[in-house]
């Protein structure tokens, strides 16, 4: 049985084929989420002899493969670090919101709390006293509300 809040969640190591050169290939590491899946790029070339395709790893004969192998693990725990920590947060859960997390581009996410607050401290010289009041008593009721309803604010 399925938990409303549970995702799907996986990563694999994939070469593009189609950008081979010199019998190398660039790595990513593909993250799907709900069936939806977007690509990073590793930034490494691989050779397409050493690498294992239904495994997502690199056949490890040697002390390079080896090291790769132990990278991809270092990525795979970086990534499922980056999925537990917008599972934490309770924030929106794609595989482009892992991405971001994962290479440091995140959007900022803005809560009702956040604007609240934003909208008190940038218009408090330039609102009358008796708009002001009406908004602050406003956004006192939204806030007492979201505690009580969402438990957070």
């Amino acid at each position: 049985m399925k938990m409303r809040n549970e995702n799907t969640f996986g990563i694999h190591f994939i070469l593009r084929m189609n950008k081979v050169k010199n019998g190398k290939a660039p790595l990513y590491a593909r993250i799907t989420v709900n069936s939806s899946r977007i690509e990073v790029s590793l930034k490494i070339l691989v050779d397409i002899l050493d690498w294992n395709a239904s495994k997502g790893l690199a056949k490890s004969k040697n002390e390079k493969a080896k090291e790769l192998n132990s990278f991809l693990e270092q990525v795979r725990g970086q990534l499922t670090d980056c999925y537990k920590q917008l599972q934490l947060q309770r924030r929106s859960i794609n595989a482009e919101a892992i991405k971001n997390l994962f290479l440091g581009n995140e959007k900022k996410e803005h809560t009702l709390c956040s604007l609240i607050e934003y909208h008190s401290t940038n218009m408090k010289n330039i609102l009358s006293h008796g708009t002001l009041k009406n908004y602050f008593t406003t956004s006192k009721y939204l806030i007492r509300f979201l505690k009580i309803q969402y438990k957070n604010c």
